[in-house]
């Protein structure tokens, strides 16, 4: 995965660090019109378009934390939810922040999917 310049410019990217090291960040994006991206159609609102930590601070908290904020930031700006598609392996994650999953969607890459998940703020 590259996050260029251009995508940190265009929108909002937090970073967690440790130490001055950066373990991970976290990007929110506004969606400004319904657009059709396959088979799903992606609505006019806000999204959590990535969330990355770096492997070896995975179960540590650093992704809840982010989301956290996420969710602190969004409640200032009046921003009502989050839509957010992952990877179906991270189900158990999405289930512990308290996401609703909404449902399975046809990935970009043939014969896999991803899950559509709204996170309420």
């Amino acid at each position: 995965m590259t996050i260029t310049h251009e995508y940190i410019n265009q929108n909002q990217v937090y970073v967690a660090k440790t130490d001055g090291k950066a373990i991970g960040f976290i990007s929110i994006v506004e969606v400004e019109e319904d657009f059709q991206a396959g088979e799903l159609t992606i609505k006019k609102g806000y999204g959590l378009d990535h969330i990355f930590i770096h492997p070896n601070y995975i179960g540590k908290n650093v992704g809840s934390e982010l989301v956290s904020f996420a969710k602190v930031l969004c409640m200032k700006k009046n921003i009502s939810s989050l839509n957010i598609l992952s990877d179906p392996n991270s189900k158990g994650f999405y289930g512990k922040l308290g996401t609703e999953y909404i449902r399975e969607v046809p990935s970009n890459i043939k014969g896999r999917t991803v899950s559509l998940y709204k996170l309420a703020i």
